[in-house]
């Protein structure tokens, strides 16, 4: 292969990883409730992220840990109480977040689920 070809080949391949890497934090920021390219904040979004995470969406039907987890680690302490009283007013089906957070971890995970949300 000549030089010409590789280098091709290979500024082809780091545009690819580039645009596969930007994509894949448009996907992220889009469930974290922000639109994609901008710094804008959606409680209603975000709440409603927090509540698929514990309505069965892991791997064995349980609590997705890990997107409950990169959601809410991903907010200020302000945004999550904004989460926390949206849930609790709109979310909660007669609970409060903080309900639904008990018996849904195991109890370590519960103790830093529950101090998340300051619960």
């Amino acid at each position: 292969m000549n030089k010409k070809k590789r280098n091709l080949y290979i500024i082809i391949g780091v545009a690819a990883a580039v645009g596969y890497y930007m994509w894949t934090q448009k996907k992220k920021n889009s469930k974290l409730g922000k639109p994609a390219g901008t710094g804008s904040f959606d409680t209603k979004k975000t709440a409603e992220a927090i509540k698929s995470s514990m309505q069965g969406a892991g791997a064995l039907g349980g609590t997705d840990e890990a997107l409950f987890f990169s959601t809410a680690r991903a907010l200020t302490q302000p945004k999550r109480d904004s989460v926390r009283h949206y849930f609790d007013a709109n979310l909660g089906e007669g609970e409060t977040l903080c309900e639904w957070i008990e018996g849904d971890f195991s109890a370590e995970m519960e103790d830093k689920a529950k101090a998340l949300f300051s619960c």
